[in-house]
Order: C-alpha cells, then sequence, then structure tokens
C-alpha cells in the first residue's frame, strides 16, 4: 500500500489497547487493595502506643548481638523495605534474599520458606537468629527495662493490650521470652502499617470501574499490553492473582542455585521442620489466640517430599524496587527474570516437584518490554518517593 506524505503511519505501540469483558472482570479484582486483615494472635496490632513503639524498636540496633544490626539493616525503607542485595547481611552472609516487608502482613506465611505464620513470630526468629541478629531474650527484656524511652512507655502498652494486671497467657511479664514475645508484637503492629496500593495500576483499574477516562490513562499503552499478556499469554495470574498479586503458597520455579548448579535449599521442607520446631508459633502459649485460623491450621500442616525446593510465591507490587530477584537474589533484573520464563533454558528439573503450570511461554523482546512496563506501573508511588502522602484510590 502507497502512503501520501498526510497519511499517519500507526504503529503497534500507539494503537488503543481494549479489554474484553472477561478480561476486564479479572482486571478489576486485581485492585484496589483491601484493609490489613487483622491478627488475633497479636493483641498489640493496631495499637497506636504499640505501632509507636514497634516503629522505635525497628531502627534500634541494641536488639542485636553487638549493636551492629537492626530490623531496619536489611529492611531498609529507601529500598522498597528489602535490602537491594542478592543476600541477607546480617551479622553474617545470609544464604538468601531479603523480602520486602511492604504489604507482608497480607501474607498467610512469612519468610521464603513459611517457617514463620504470624509477623511477630518471624521477627523472633530474625531477632533470635545467629546470623540475623542474634538477639536474645534477656538482652532484649534488659534493653527494655534499662532505656529511659522503653521503660517508660512499654508498661503502659501492654497495659492497655493486657489490662492494668499486666497479666499474659504465659505468666509474668517478668519473664525474658515473654517480653521478647511483646517486643517483635509491637514491632509487627508497625509492619503492619506499611500497607502500599496507591499504584499507577490502581487509579487505572479504579478508571475502569468508574469509567473514567483520565483514570485510564494512568499508565502507557505498553503497560496495558503487559497487562493483556500478564492475565493471558503469559499466565501469570495463576500464581500472582488478586490485589496482592500472590496466591500466597510455595512454588518449585526451577531456578537455579546462585552458583548455576542445583541449590540444596530444600525451601518449604525445611520451613515445615522449623515451624513445627518453634516454640513461639500462634498455637503456643505465647499466642494471644491459641484456636486461632492460622493456628489450627499449622496442627494439620505437615511437611511432604514435593515440599523440597518450593518457595512462597512473593506479591508483585513495588516489584520494581526490589532487584535482585528469587529466593537467592538468583536474577539482577525483571529482564532476567522474564528470560526464565520465557525459555527456561535454565530450568533445573528436580524428580519431586512437577509444576505442571511452568512451561515456556517465548515471549518476543516486545512482549517481556510490555509485560515489564506492566510490573513498573504496579509501583506505589509513596514508597517511591519516600513521601508520606494520602491515598486517593477508592476502596
Amino acid at each position: 500500500m502507497t502512503l501520501d506524505a498526510s497519511s499517519e503511519v500507526i504503529t503497534p505501540e500507539d494503537q488503543e489497547v481494549s479489554f474484553s469483558n472477561s478480561e476486564e472482570a479479572i482486571i478489576l479484582g486485581m485492585s484496589p487493595m483491601p484493609e490489613p486483615p487483622s491478627d488475633p494472635t497479636n493483641r498489640l496490632a493496631q495499637a497506636a502506643g504499640a505501632i509507636a513503639l514497634g516503629r522505635r524498636l525497628f531502627f534500634d540496633s541494641r536488639l542485636s548481638q553487638g549493636n551492629v544490626a537492626s530490623c531496619a539493616s536489611c529492611h531498609n525503607p529507601l529500598e522498597g523495605w528489602a535490602d537491594g542485595r542478592p543476600l541477607a547481611q546480617g551479622l553474617a552472609l545470609g544464604d538468601r534474599n531479603t523480602p520486602s516487608l511492604a504489604n507482608s502482613s497480607y501474607q498467610r506465611w512469612f519468610g521464603w520458606t513459611g517457617a514463620s505464620a504470624t509477623l511477630w513470630q518471624q521477627i523472633i526468629r530474625a531477632i533470635t537468629n545467629p546470623h540475623e541478629m542474634g538477639g536474645t531474650p534477656v538482652a532484649v527484656a534488659e534493653l527494655l527495662e534499662t532505656d529511659t524511652i522503653y521503660s517508660a512507655t512499654f508498661k503502659d502498652v501492654l497495659a492497655d493490650a493486657y489490662g492494668r494486671s499486666i497479666d499474659h497467657s504465659v505468666g509474668s511479664l517478668n519473664e525474658p521470652k515473654a517480653k521478647l514475645v511483646a517486643a517483635a508484637k509491637a514491632i509487627a503492629a508497625f509492619v503492619a502499617t506499611l500497607s502500599y496500593g496507591c499504584a499507577p495500576f490502581d487509579r487505572f483499574v479504579d478508571g475502569l470501574r468508574t469509567s473514567s477516562a483520565g483514570e485510564q490513562e494512568a499508565i502507557s499503552s505498553s503497560a496495558k499490553r503487559g497487562l493483556k499478556i500478564f492475565i493471558g499469554k503469559g499466565r501469570c495470574n495463576t500464581c500472582h492473582y488478586g490485589p496482592l498479586f500472590s496466591d500466597r503458597e510455595f512454588h518449585d520455579l526451577k531456578v537455579p542455585g546462585r552458583d548455576g548448579k542445583f541449590s540444596d535449599d530444600t525451601g518449604r521442607y525445611l520451613g515445615l521442620e522449623q515451624l513445627a520446631a518453634d516454640g513461639f508459633g500462634p498455637n503456643s502459649d505465647f499466642s494471644d489466640s491459641k484456636d486461632s485460623e492460622i493456628g489450627n491450621l499449622i496442627n494439620y500442616t505437615k511437611k511432604l517430599p514435593e515440599n523440597v525446593g518450593q518457595f512462597r510465591t512473593p506479591s508483585l507490587r513495588n516489584v520494581s524496587l526490589t532487584a535482585p530477584y528469587m529466593h537467592a537474589g538468583q536474577y539482577t533484573s525483571l529482564l532476567a527474570v522474564l528470560d526464565h520464563y520465557s525459555e527456561m533454558a535454565d530450568a533445573m528439573v528436580l524428580n519431586h516437584s512437577d509444576e505442571g503450570v511452568l512451561v515456556p511461554l517465548f515471549l518476543t523482546i516486545s512482549e517481556k518490554n510490555d509485560l515489564i512496563s506492566f510490573l513498573e506501573s504496579l509501583t506505589d508511588y509513596r514508597l517511591e518517593s519516600g513521601a508520606n502522602l494520602a491515598c486517593e484510590i477508592r476502596k
């Protein structure tokens, strides 16, 4: 066909992107973020005094052995509440990547392997792990007793939650373990406030829901094409679905170890062993609701051979801020992750587990770029800028 000088050539990048009714129904289920779920096992959750106490403890390196590492050492707000490293660096170099704490309160299990079933249990693991912070119940109790600010507020926070007698289900709060638990629950109350659901994608979905043409332009044409691939050819929403973009479960993605060889990290299999052996679980005497849903679920959770090599599905919200990726930081960029899913040339296939949904996608360069544009549209502007701004996305 011959075009005259006045003809306008419309490239695929310029074409309007539309969605079918079935696609739109899926998209409408991906936003907005709901309110963070409550944690019946933690009576300090959502208490203003506990949140303030937990925020101060989160940034306090005195919780660690030698006063060298705080929670924020690995969960930096300027790094999307992660650390930007392939492997976590606490008192020693870890063997897994640091997950972001943003929106972590929406998860069902915590850590890459689900070795903890509540936020406060996971925080205790981090504080006491000799490779992370190396703290002890006695040291944490002494800090709470001797620091002027902590000693003045700690008992009031507990009294407001547990009653003026300051009785606790495990006995006297003078016990170091009980004080460690209370400190972890206060930190968990703060971490639960790290809810981020104000991304350009959320504005786009709001525009679809309200037929607002202006809001529907909140993401680029490339991001819209990436969204179609995400819920279509890529089948990414098989595991990354809903407002959290996660099924909150565990899968073997056949990624190699950091050296490109088979990894000896047994993943969820080891996590279930650690969960069963942990004395601070939601069904323990330290829980404020031993018969909670998650506490009861643990009683029926058993490790199976297929759990070897499985790791928790992370949320994709704010994923552009938290490279490198996968449980050991194997991939340095989103493009490298998409290369794995596209060709699966580096896949390490283990005989004990078969993730049937994982098949090569054979994505083109253009499709990969569009998917990356979509994933970048999931970044909350407050987390990216560090600004304390209001979220105007309708719930």
